[in-house]
């Protein structure tokens, strides 16, 4: 039964994760959006950045959480101390399973980005790191140079 429990929450957590990123995906081409919402590795300012970011993930959490709020509702039988059999009033019950399934939610995001970072290293695949020093000469000293 705890199996059971747990495989709802990670397939649940999941499909919210895909969903969500995928409305946020198509809502970044839209101009108000983007005014609204920048990208943070747009952003030129260190705080900048930050706001950027911060403002994603409240964006995203707010999603997830419209999307998976209607969804508990109505099926009441998904709910995790319903199914663990834990007294528990309806409201405790539903935001319990609703803040696991969002918050599993970034974390499935997470996953998935570890994941396709550790197949990429794994696949032989290695970032191309350049070192060295540039000396940059205007036309007359190189001119000069020749000469001497």
């Amino acid at each position: 039964m705890t199996s059971q429990i747990i495989a709802t929450i990670v397939i649940g957590a999941f499909v919210v994760e895909r969903i969500t990123n995928g409305l946020l995906f198509l809502l970044s081409y839209l101009k108000w959006w983007k005014q609204k919402f920048p990208e943070p590795e747009l952003q030129k300012t260190h705080v900048g950045r930050y706001a950027a970011q911060k403002n994603a993930k409240l964006i995203y959490f707010c999603v997830a959480g419209a999307l998976i709020a209607p969804f508990l509702l109505l099926n009441k039988e998904i709910r995790v101390l319903g199914l663990l059999k834990v007294q528990s009033s309806f409201f405790t019950d539903f935001f319990i399973t609703w803040l696991l399934i969002v918050a599993g939610s970034g974390q499935v995001s997470e996953i998935l980005k570890l994941y396709k970072g550790h197949g990429a290293e794994e696949a032989g695949e290695k970032p191309i790191e350049v070192t060295g020093t540039i000396h940059l000469h205007q036309e007359k000293e190189r001119s000069d140079a020749a000469h001497v």
